[in-house]
């Protein structure tokens, strides 16, 4: 068994070969290249700027999504950041979400869907101002030519990939399935569907094209959170599913790509700024300081207390919400019974009233006679 499926694999492989759907512009990596504005051309994003930029597209996204009611967990690195502080990494510059199969399938039904949303205000939640389906590249080209540019509105589209379908690597050309863009600047929300791809070989084993391999267990249920203020979903075993994907010093190593967790602030500081805000810690001890240790492990039972108290928010909301479904369907079948025993009591009466009619024409016929 262990030998076949690295040899399915391989064949398997080789029926997907085709051409790239997703282009990006060549040395500049996540951005798409219909919308990304090279300099001189038009509206860019800074370096300095992406990070806000990348937080306003993932906050329309889990807006769209909720909306759309489709079900969507954070990944990869961005798994990693709401890991840490619920925010994106510092250093990340693109975004990463997975779905279903069933979810790519929804996903599909919004394909060249555009949503117009006002993200002006930068902690409400973003205001879903239009919304077009079944656009066309044409009518797409001509609507958002025609959109007035306004401050803090921005529009999107959902872009799912047609090889979306085939669920192995193939060539690797084609492994991201959808991307939810940022028109403005050509950004984007990579989005990656699972699925039980060889279900009589590896029953509950959840692969991506990517072949980032899950237990249906890590996965599901999908536990509610927040990400960058916004309610988002992560994984059920999150911890598993992010030590066998960067090993076990991505949840642990409090120092790195140049940036040290400040434990008290619950964010991550460039080493330059904390150079200069003269921070006690020792660039080479963070790991093996004791305070620091200490701080990481009150940070991290906070964390999960709060994730525990919203769980438990939530199974009182479910509670609340199936006693009132109870009550609800109580109340029905009690009208229905009280309006069937009506029904019965006006038919029994109309019976009754027929009845003593019929025997008074009798009594009238019969006396009539006699007469």
């Amino acid at each position: 068994m262990h030998v076949l499926i690295p040899l399915l694999l391989l064949l398997t492989s080789r029926l997907t070969s085709a051409y790239k759907y997703f282009h990006e512009p060549r040395g500049f990596v996540h951005f798409d290249i219909r919308y990304f504005k090279g300099p001189g051309v038009g509206p860019t994003v800074t370096e300095d700027g992406k990070k806000d930029t990348l937080r306003r597209i993932m906050r329309a996204y889990l807006r769209v999504c909720n909306t759309e009611n489709v079900e969507t967990w954070l990944a990869h690195g961005t798994l990693l950041g709401w890991w840490w502080n619920g925010k994106i990494l510092p250093w990340d510059e693109d975004l990463d979400t997975q779905v279903s199969h069933g979810g790519i399938l929804h996903l599909a039904k919004l394909n060249y869907t555009t949503w117009t949303i006002d993200s002006s205000d930068r902690e409400a939640i973003p205001t879903i101002l239009n919304t077009t389906h079944g656009h066309t590249p044409e009518s797409l080209d001509q609507l958002l030519g025609g959109l007035e540019k306004r401050d803090g509105q921005y529009t999107y589209l959902m872009d799912v990939n047609p090889h979306s379908s085939e669920r192995v690597k193939g060539d690797g050309r084609n492994v991201i399935d959808a991307r939810f863009i940022d028109t403005t600047t050509g950004l984007y929300v990579d989005i990656t569907a699972i699925a039980e791809t060889y279900p009589l070989w590896l029953p509950n084993v959840f692969s991506c094209k990517n072949n980032h391999r899950y237990a249906k267990g890590d996965i599901w249920p999908l536990r509610e959170s927040e990400y960058e203020g916004m309610t988002a979903w992560v994984p059920y075993d999150y911890e598993s599913v992010l030590v066998q994907e960067y090993r076990r010093k991505s949840v642990s190593l409090s120092r790195f790509h140049g940036h040290t967790f400040n434990y008290d602030k619950m964010e991550w500081i460039p080493d330059a700024q904390r150079s200069r805000t003269g921070s006690t810690l020792s660039p080479g001890l963070s790991q093996t300081n004791k305070e620091a240790d200490e701080k990481m492990k009150k940070a991290i039972e906070m964390m999960q207390q709060n994730r525990l108290e919203r769980q438990k928010q939530k199974e009182e909301q479910d509670r609340l919400k199936k006693e009132e479904h109870e009550r609800l369907v109580k109340e029905k079948l009690k009208q229905e019974e009280e309006t069937k025993k009506a029904v019965e009591k006006q038919k029994d009466e109309m019976e009754a009233a027929k009845q003593a009619n019929g025997t008074t024409s009798t009594t009238m016929t019969t006396t009539a006679l006699e007469t």
